[in-house]
């Protein structure tokens, strides 16, 4: 049994198969076969792609949609930005060839809401003939601070018109 790895999609490779026995006489190579590597996996998508799962029921979870080019295993991860595991959210779960969705709540595998910062979502497929997928990735923010209040400041007290300044949180898109 051989694996290639780091193969490209879309590209066609070329084999010829030879075997040598213990004494080292060598076969004919065997005639030319062609493998073309295939994207299992399109249309990457997080939305909202910014979320903030504290439990005040606004954009508290975010959707991770994704399409399958044939049915097949499907494995999605998340890490933090120390490419730490921190969720399986499917691991080499059966699919249809297909549009689908998994639903990330902010926690982790413990079930602890995640701190703020920036999540990478990997997908990888591998199909019914044993063929895997590059794996595809893209990212997801949880930020529990979209806007920070700085004016007036904690603690102090306020009496008739104020005028609340704030600013953007680190990971706001704006």
């Amino acid at each position: 049994s051989y694996k290639n790895t780091g193969l490209s999609n879309g590209t066609t490779y070329y084999y010829t198969i030879t075997a040598k026995d213990k004494t080292g006489n060598e076969s004919v190579y065997s005639a030319e076969v062609s493998a073309t590597p295939q994207t299992l996996i399109t249309n990457l998508s997080a939305s909202p792609n910014a979320f903030s799962p504290n439990g005040d029921g606004t954009w508290d979870t975010s959707t991770i949609s994704y399409l399958i080019t044939k049915d097949g295993q499907v494995t999605i991860k998340l890490y933090d930005a120390s490419s730490q595991l921190v969720r399986t959210l499917k691991d080499s779960l059966a699919e249809t060839s297909g549009s689908h969705t998994v639903l990330w709540d902010g926690k982790d595998d413990s079930g602890n809401i995640l701190t703020d910062g920036v999540y990478t979502y990997k997908i990888e497929a591998t199909d019914s003939q044993g063929n895997t997928g590059s794996p595809v990735q893209a990212t997801v923010t949880i930020d529990n601070h979209f806007m920070r209040i700085n004016q007036p400041l904690p603690g102090s007290s306020i009496l008739g018109t104020v005028i609340f300044k704030a600013v953007p949180s680190a990971f706001a898109n704006i």
